[in-house]
């Protein structure tokens, strides 16, 4: 998959862009550094040709693909200019390459990454050996913090390009997903959003092995962290020593792009309604605004009549983890004179706790319940995108279903892969028969944020 538009340079009639994850995810049936996935691939924009490429994940397992968009820049090395462009990715790097041959500006280093959990097996995710590590800083934190409840959904923790198995391992999710990047030529900075969000990872080995080809397959699951913390970053990157010159750290989800200016202001939005004007050399606020929703697009500036506005949409939700729904465009100028309106809702700065105990022929209702209040007769009911309701207390043997009201794929997949109800599509029931006394945390594996959590009693 390709998830940007490609970048283009008319001179050297090339143009770049990034690319995505390999399909299947597992790695165990896709041998080798699977080129070109989560790679940077330049063409000759006329013909098609292949020119050069830079793979930034081999054999790529972590969901580390690379969505944002590549950005062409001028830049001078050791004295000497070069035509460079980067792109900053989910790994927490930002890849600074010089655009004529794809090699690094900043230096590289081929580095050994922990093996996989059953070396030399038939069944593993045939990890590379060895993953490109740029020389310089990342811009998120890539080891997990510990959590109180670790033990509900890993077994074990690892830093970046951890392999895993059956058993589960904690990682970092994180980098830039989406979001533009700004690069400001005056100071050469590259002003760069970034998410610190740990993830628990494991091979379903129950799921059928079986690939078909255009036939949804899915091995991996991706395990949310109850009660995890969520941070958001804001970073200018200096784009001759890929060096932090400053960064800003806040709670929440990640932010939604930059925009920069020739007067040394840079903006940028946050889920908690700000819109934040800062000094591009240092990293200071020098102005901040309420819009009322979270902020989940990059701002953009404009000139009319010589006044120059900066604009930014508000509302924009990214699949309601931490913000609201809106619908508003707010345009500034030096002049403007209406006044800041109510914060925002307030944002979460952790991964939703499943909770509650709604036992069945209980009232389900509030302000996140579909349709008012209903009567749970053993059905969750599982919408894009969550479970409800999200807590539920049963007896040992009982039969609990969980309905698709949505329009997409989900599941309803135990953390500790104890059972899974596989994929449920719309309009579909899937069931499973609780026989154990526990308590049970599940999260649907295309959507890992939806979590929900079943109690079963004598």
């Amino acid at each position: 998959t390709v998830w940007q538009a490609p970048a283009i340079d008319p001179e050297l009639g090339m143009m770049y862009f990034s690319t995505g994850n390999a399909s299947p995810w597992e790695g165990s049936l896709r041998p080798g550094d699977n080129l070109f996935t989560a790679s940077i691939v330049a063409l000759d924009y006329k013909t098609g040709k292949y020119r050069w490429h830079f793979q930034q994940v081999r054999h790529e397992l972590w969901d580390y693909d690379m969505p944002n968009p590549p950005v062409l820049f001028d830049q001078t090395y050791n004295g000497t200019p070069r035509k460079g462009m980067y792109e900053c990715g989910k790994t927490g790097w930002c890849y600074f390459l010089d655009r004529t041959n794809g090699e690094s500006l900043t230096g590289m280093e081929l580095r050994p990454i922990p093996p996989d959990p059953q070396p030399g097996a038939s069944a593993n995710q045939k990890a590379s050996p060895v993953q490109p590590f740029p020389v310089g800083d990342a811009y998120i934190n890539q080891c997990p913090d510990p959590l109180p409840e670790f033990t509900l959904v890993a077994d074990k923790a690892g830093c970046m390009f951890t392999s895993y198995w059956d058993v589960p391992v904690l990682l970092r999710r994180g980098g830039t997903n989406f979001s533009p990047t700004s690069y400001h030529p005056p100071t050469g900075y590259v002003l760069v959003n970034g998410y610190e969000q740990p993830s628990a990872y494991a091979v379903n080995l129950s799921a059928p092995r079986e690939f078909e080809p255009g036939k949804n397959y899915q091995r991996i699951v991706s395990l949310a962290t109850p009660d995890a913390p969520i941070n958001a970053t804001f970073t200018a990157m200096d784009s001759r020593t890929n060096k932090i010159v400053w960064q800003r750290r806040i709670p929440g989800e990640q932010n939604y792009g930059w925009v920069s200016t020739a007067t040394n202001l840079a903006f940028a939005g946050q889920i908690d309604g700000n819109l934040v004007a800062y000094d591009v050399a240092k990293g200071d606020v020098l102005w901040k605004f309420q819009v009322g929703w979270g902020i989940a697009a990059p701002p953009m500036t404009y000139e009319i009549d010589g006044v120059q506005y900066v604009a930014v949409a508000a509302g924009g939700n990214r699949g309601g983890v931490t913000t609201t729904d809106g619908d508003a465009v707010w345009a500034f100028a030096l002049d403007g004179t209406l006044d800041e309106v109510a914060p925002a809702p307030a944002i979460q700065s952790k991964l939703p706790a499943p909770g509650g105990n709604t036992r069945l022929g209980q009232e389900v209702g509030g302000p996140t319940a579909a349709g008012g209040t209903w009567i749970f007769d053993g059905t969750v009911r599982t919408f894009d995108y969550r479970f409800e309701p999200v807590g539920v207390q049963i007896s040992v043997g009982t039969t609990l279903s969980w309905g698709n009201e949505g329009a997409v794929i989900h599941t309803a997949t135990d953390m500790r892969q104890a059972w899974d109800t596989g994929e449920i599509r719309a309009g579909e029931v899937k069931s499973i028969t609780f026989d154990t006394i526990g308590v049970y945390t599940y999260n649907c594996v295309p959507h890992p944020w939806m979590i929900g959590r079943v109690t079963v009693t004598e």
